[in-house]
């Protein structure tokens, strides 16, 4: 007992001797520190379901016979532990629901997610609340990653419409209807499209015409994914493409970089042939990693940056057998004016994939809106100009849905309450305390030392050696929540990609938001008494386990 107490609460004699003073004399107060130890099968059950979600592992693996030869934990039937870990799914959600409620508003991340014919959408819920040592801390829970799933005949239909002629789409109505089914059916709100704009303080996701058209309709503000932009804004520094009309003629044609860059993505394509390999891997000396070509992935921007650079690395290689090789590939080797642009176009987006590596910054790492608009604005500083203008990363660009939040929340969480406008103000009136006092007074942040940095890093410090210190008597309450990105749906797509497996492919949607809610959201279950609870709650509803 004392050893936990030293540890997990060091201030526990200051309280103790308060307790004492005010209970006169009784004790016994210091036993709420103490938990109740799970019982043995508590125990057992969270055992395994922590075990199949951390080693993302199917149902059957509880049933295998080598597992249970070589586990302490207690032998469980797969329909047992799919009905546990529903009961614990449904618990969780019951808490989550607790906390909206007591919350009254909140922010939803939400981002898509498309598997063969399944469309998937991902709903995160986010506040800002103070730790123990008051701090805001920002909150983000999984509330649900399902298939928005297609008109049923359970469905009520308005007076006027033919059943026949609805069909569910992806449009900003969908995206509405899917929301707040979940919030109404599954958290128990009382939402409507009359008062959505109450509960919910904003909507973070791409800027893209759905997301726009859904936050406009509905009266909440888009805090558009900062990522998003980002990736524009790369395509903004490579000039136009390439276009061609249905005939295949072409109508637009492509920049001097982005036509270098598509003759060597086909100079990779070129070397990953079979025997065109063969003669590369003769170019690499005794010793040196034998690096494979990699070609651009055109839906992500990440990987030109990884075919840039492994250009780099392949190219002694490739000079020291290039006589070897076909006409086919010698005609797409960059010549030496060539390589210099190539060399210019990496060092630039280089640039650029730094910011984006530090916008997936999550936990203690994430950044703010502030810290995203400090890094465009480095980003602009080095790299905009007349002839390749950044558009997209400008602090107005026109793709930008709601300018004035995203600008007064830059402003608040930069200490510039002051340069607020009058437009700005109204935007962010939910985030006003009540009972406000003036403004704040300004300071200056203390300077960090100076440290090798990334280009990221050198202008996210740069945003806190100039930011004016945001002190506790400021008029509006924190907006740390306030998503820069909806990366935060990309890392739980990628999770998902891993559970579902070729082998897993069958999956139903609700298992797989079982799965990945449960894995998401595990800081709500993460003590074994939780399942004491679910036990209780079969005990009294005559519910007995297949494997009893």
């Amino acid at each position: 007992m004392m050893q936990h107490l030293s540890h997990q609460h060091p201030d526990f004699k200051a309280i103790y001797a308060s307790e004492k003073a005010s209970t006169a004399g009784m004790v016994g107060g210091m036993l709420k520190y103490l938990k109740k130890k799970a019982s043995v099968k508590a125990e057992n059950l969270w055992g395994w379901v922590d075990w199949i979600l951390e080693d993302n592992l199917p149902f059957t693996f509880v049933e295998s016979e080598k597992t249970r030869e070589n586990t302490k934990l207690t032998a469980i039937s797969e329909n047992t532990l799919k009905k546990y870990m529903k009961a614990l799914m449904h618990k969780v959600e019951g808490k989550l629901a607790g906390m909206l409620k007591a919350l009254k508003t909140f922010g939803l991340i939400t981002d898509g997610w498309t598997i063969d014919s399944d469309h998937y959408m991902a709903l995160f819920a986010t506040f800002a609340e103070k730790d123990s040592r008051g701090e805001d801390v920002v909150r983000e829970f999984l509330l649900s990653c399902n298939v928005q799933e297609d008109i049923s005949d359970e469905v009520p239909v308005a007076d006027g419409l033919d059943r026949d002629e609805l069909y569910y789409g992806l449009t900003a109505e969908d995206m509405f209807d899917h929301i707040v089914v979940l919030l109404v059916e599954v958290y128990k709100l009382d939402v409507n499209v009359e008062n959505v704009h109450e509960f919910i303080e904003f909507i973070a996701g791409d800027n893209v015409a759905v997301q726009r058209a859904l936050c406009t309709r509905i009266g909440v503000p888009l805090a558009g994914c900062e990522s998003h932009r980002l990736q524009l804004g790369v395509y903004d520094s490579l000039g136009p493409e390439e276009k061609k009309n249905a005939a295949g003629v072409v109508i637009q044609q492509p920049s001097a970089e982005n036509a270098l860059i598509r003759k060597l993505d086909l100079l990779m394509g070129e070397l990953t042939t079979l025997k065109n390999w063969g003669i590369l891997r003769q170019g690499f000396n005794e010793g040196e990693i034998m690096l494979r070509p990699q070609r651009r992935i055109k839906a992500k921007w990440a990987s030109l940056v990884g075919m840039l650079t492994k250009w780099e690395r392949l190219r002694e290689p490739i000079a020291r057998v290039v006589h070897r090789f076909p006409a086919s590939v010698i005609d797409k080797i960059p010549n030496a004016e060539e390589k210099v642009m190539l060399e210019q176009i990496t060092r630039a987006l280089k640039d650029f994939e730094s910011v984006a590596k530090g916008l997936q910054g999550g936990g203690e790492n994430r950044v703010n809106r502030y810290g995203a608009r400090c890094a465009f604005d480095a980003l602009l500083a080095d790299h905009d100009s007349v002839e390749r203008p950044l558009h997209h990363l400008r602090r107005n660009a026109a793709i930008v849905n709601n300018r004035n939040f995203e600008n007064a929340i830059v402003k608040i969480q930069s200490g510039l309450e002051a340069e607020l406008s009058n437009p700005e103000k109204v935007a962010v009136v939910r985030f006003k305390i009540p009972t406000a006092a003036p403004d704040p007074a300004e300071g200056v942040a203390a300077a960090a030392p100076v440290v090798q940095l990334s280009f990221f890093e050198r202008a996210h410090k740069d945003s806190h050696d100039k930011k004016r210190a945001r002190l506790e008597k400021s008029k509006y309450r924190s907006t740390e929540h306030v998503s820069a990105t909806s990366n935060i749906c990309e890392r739980l797509f990628s999770l998902a990609k891993l559970i579902m497996t070729h082998l897993r492919k069958s999956m139903d949607p609700e298992t797989l938001n079982m799965l990945l809610f449960l894995k998401a959201n595990k800081t709500l279950w993460n003590e074994k008494n939780i399942f004491d609870e679910i036990i209780a709650d079969f005990a009294a509803a005559g519910v007995v386990d297949d494997d009893e």
